[in-house]
């Protein structure tokens, strides 16, 4: 038994890939799966898809995304459900973004954002709501890179 109620109040505690917080969501979410093997529910499932209302308004992996997590974390989440990589964030300030949104704008891993490609490469051309931006637009609005000053494809040997 734990204090928290949801994953996502044991997400909001880590930062950074190597927080030892994180081991404490690790165990949860081994509980989760050996609950879900002794029940028939998928409680693993349901606790990664369960939309947290509240102060998180996010999944559990939109809000992992904006906390730089390490790599096997969003294995686990998405394993456990991989359409979660196709919803969209209803937080206010991430409105519309999926994952690769959250993965780009806070700067994870470029292991976690090659991973989230890989699964979901559709992603990539996803825009935004508001301001339409697509992943890569927030990875180079994040890093300081502005597209219009990259040099043009015919002038690179």
């Amino acid at each position: 038994g734990y204090a928290y109620d949801s994953l996502c109040d044991f997400i909001i505690i880590a930062k950074g890939e190597n927080d030892p917080k994180w081991d404490l969501l690790r165990s949860r979410l081994t509980e989760l799966k050996d609950e879900t093997k002794s029940s028939g529910s998928d409680k693993l499932k349901d606790a990664v898809e369960m939309d947290q209302g509240g102060e998180y308004h996010s999944i559990p992996l939109h809000l992992a995304l904006r906390r730089k997590p390490p790599l096997d974390i969003i294995q686990s989440l998405v394993s456990a459900s991989p359409r979660v990589l196709a919803w969209s964030d209803r937080n206010d300030v991430h409105r519309g973004w999926l994952p690769l949104h959250c993965a780009c704008e806070y700067r994870a891993s470029s292991e976690v954002i090659q991973y989230l490609v890989k699964t979901y490469p559709g992603a990539r051309e996803v825009q935004t709501y508001v301001l339409r931006h697509t992943p890569l637009d927030l990875a180079c609005n994040f890093s300081q890179v502005h597209v219009e000053d990259a040099p043009k494809a015919d002038t690179i040997r």
